[in-house]
């Protein structure tokens, strides 16, 4: 069985405004933390998969890179990343979280999970699972040059991504080894 043009279209009109409440409840949690919600996102691929470069955590948000090195420059000057070399490629940092970065992303993963726990509570498990599906089939089939033949693979570490999970030295002054 396959969706209708139109039913697709009403899916989407429904994901702009949950884009943008999202975007707003998101933004709310953070108040008062000092970190934005560019830094919450490359915290949160940090936390999830392990240490990255720049372009593998742009790659995994579909964003471009310059706007995800800013929110790495940020996050630096607030010490909630490092970079440390990466011994993959010469010229691309590894970005890691510091324990300040670890233990602010837990907190704000904590107050957002207050909400989404009364959310859970109205959802079907089953319906939820296809939901997610369908999310993924969407976002796979507008992306801009992705084959959309096979599931999306964000969630699984690949190449650019290193899963420690944290930086033991701050390599921030010293230039990646040859």
């Amino acid at each position: 069985m396959n969706a209708e043009p139109e039913r697709i279209y009403d899916l989407i009109r429904y994901v702009r405004p949950l884009y943008r409440n999202l975007a707003r409840a998101v933004e709310d949690k953070l108040q008062g933390t000092g970190i934005s919600v560019g830094m919450r996102a490359v915290l949160e691929i940090l936390y999830d998969h392990g240490d990255a470069t720049v372009p593998r955590v742009a790659q995994i948000l579909g964003t471009g890179r310059q706007f995800i090195q800013r929110m790495v420059n940020d996050s630096m000057a607030a010490d909630l990343v490092t970079r440390r070399p990466n011994p993959a490629h010469r010229r691309s940092w590894l970005i890691c979280l510091t324990d300040k970065g670890r233990q602010a992303f837990e907190g704000i993963r904590a107050r957002e999970g207050e909400k989404l726990l009364q959310v859970a509570m109205q959802i079907d498990p089953e319906e939820l699972a296809t939901c997610t599906r369908v999310i993924d089939t969407l976002t796979r089939a507008f992306a801009p040059d992705q084959d959309t033949s096979e599931p999306a693979k964000s969630s699984v570490p690949e190449e650019g991504v290193v899963p420690t999970g944290r930086c033991i030295d701050d390599h921030r002054d010293k230039p990646p080894r040859s």
